[in-house]
């Protein structure tokens, strides 16, 4: 029997507040930080070398972080290195540390106020050396009645196909077996209970059945977030996110919207059109859904970008938008990176500098998304045009983006004949007329963020 009352964690509503920094625990920090000579496989990362930089995430800002998965996995030679490869549920990753390595770095990032998301896997196993069919090295379902028929997805628009048949060619759980949904409970309030973790990040949400969400929801109460990827609609996002599933969602249709016009110079509409969406399909719940410009799935954004001015742009829209930021980690020391495994280079090749590339800047952010209430204030869009866009957050703060346009005449929330100044440089002020409107004129394409005087 599961006691929930025996567990400590943070009210899942409470995560509006955090500002998450994702990092990849294989490539984040090393104890020796030797050249990584493949990508496809374990670089050295660790826990013990993670927690030597927990400083660092915080130093710029960040009070979450979401880890690789930490369970021990399939032997699949050492390409398992991200961790989405299960084999023992109840046992660390070996190439990461053990468990008090684990529990000791989620003890002290608790002390800098960090809290931990735990990546969770509930839709498959890894592979083991025999091949398709071998099951033989996963020690949590070691029968084949745990496991959906030997099938691959074809038909991405069939729902029992997607969610029966193996993703990537990984063995594929099959959580009407009693004991399949037991152990994956089981293991859920064990890694919160155990480790000390706040919340989960889950993969592939979509390829499980809304039955299993359903159970899973009435004993892990908790935030935790989905990847539920669908960059086309909000379809499988609002029936994965009801009451009784999965909390909340990464919003990966708005991070197809925000590529397309910050990295690819597509007009605002695509921003727009999003907005409006997602805020007709989840309201207030907006504030929980994760914000991202890029991730370990793809591509990073200055590597489709390439444009230090779109780039702060972007990095503008991830802090002020509503919703929780995710930052990738190496984005703050300016990594680039193409498709996986490329985007996950080993940040101690760049380096740790807090003081060059875009670490200031993003703490900068963070420090505003610090200082205003961002998890209570609504947002509403202004005026924008073909490549400039404003938005505001409450009465606080008025964001103009741009990706080509120079300035624009723009209504806000603010009082007649406030005065307001621009939070990256605040030696540039403007008189809010007597409508309300700011004409606005950004230094080189630059993003605004208009605060205020007396909010400085």
């Amino acid at each position: 029997m599961i006691f929930l009352l025996a567990l400590n964690y943070p009210a899942a509503k409470e995560w509006r507040k955090r500002r998450v920094y994702q990092l990849m625990t294989d490539r984040f920090a090393t104890e020796n930080e030797v050249a990584c000579k493949d990508l496809r496989s374990y670089c050295g990362g660790t826990w013990k070398a993670l927690t030597s930089k927990l400083d660092y995430i915080a130093g710029m800002g960040y009070n979450a972080i979401w880890i690789s998965p930490h369970v021990e996995q399939a032997e699949n030679s050492t390409g398992s290195y991200h961790g989405y490869w299960n084999a023992n549920l109840n046992a660390p990753n070996p190439y990461f540390g053990t468990d008090e390595d684990l529990i000791e770095m989620i003890a002290e990032a608790h002390k800098r106020d960090i809290w931990v998301l735990s990546d969770m896997i509930f839709n498959h196993v890894g592979n083991c050396k025999g091949g398709y069919y071998d099951i033989s090295c996963i020690t949590t379902f070691p029968e084949l009645e745990h496991y959906n028929k030997n099938c691959d997805i074809h038909d991405w628009t069939n729902e029992q196909e997607v969610m029966d048949c193996r993703l990537a060619g990984l063995p594929d759980l099959n959580q009407s077996v009693p004991y399949v949904t037991e152990k994956l409970l089981e293991w859920s309030t064990r890694t919160i209970e155990y480790y000390g973790f706040d919340g989960f990040r889950i993969d592939t949400v979509k390829h499980v059945p809304h039955e299993f969400w359903r159970k899973f929801n009435k004993v892990a109460p908790w935030y935790s977030i989905g990847e539920v990827y669908d960059i086309e609609n909000y379809d499988n996002v609002i029936a994965f996110t009801k009451p009784d599933e999965v909390y909340t969602a990464f919003n990966y249709p708005f991070y197809k919207g925000l590529t397309d016009v910050l990295a690819h110079g597509n007009t605002f509409w695509d921003i727009s059109r999003w907005f409006h969406m997602s805020q007709d399909a989840f309201g207030d719940k907006m504030h929980d859904m994760g914000i991202f410009i890029d991730n370990h799935d793809q591509p990073r954004f200055l590597h489709t970008a390439n444009d230090p001015i779109h780039f702060e742009n972007a990095l503008v829209l991830l802090h002020t938008w509503i919703g929780i930021p995710y930052l990738y980690y190496g984005t703050e020391q300016d990594m680039m990176g193409s498709n996986d495994p490329d985007c996950r280079r080993p940040l101690w090749q760049y380096g740790y500098s807090t003081t060059t590339h875009h670490y200031p800047y993003i703490k900068k952010l963070n420090e505003l998304r610090a200082k205003l209430p961002m998890d209570t204030l609504d947002q509403l869009e202004g005026d924008w045009q073909d490549h400039i866009y404003t938005y505001m957050r409450g009465d606080r703060a008025f964001i103009v983006l741009s990706n080509g346009q120079g300035s624009i005449k723009a209504k806000s929330r603010f009082p007649a004949n406030a005065r307001v100044c621009d939070f990256l440089e605040p030696d540039h002020c403007l008189n809010v007329q007597n409508d309300g409107s700011l004409d606005v004129v950004l230094n080189g394409n630059r993003p605004r963020i208009y605060l205020k005087q007396s909010d400085l």
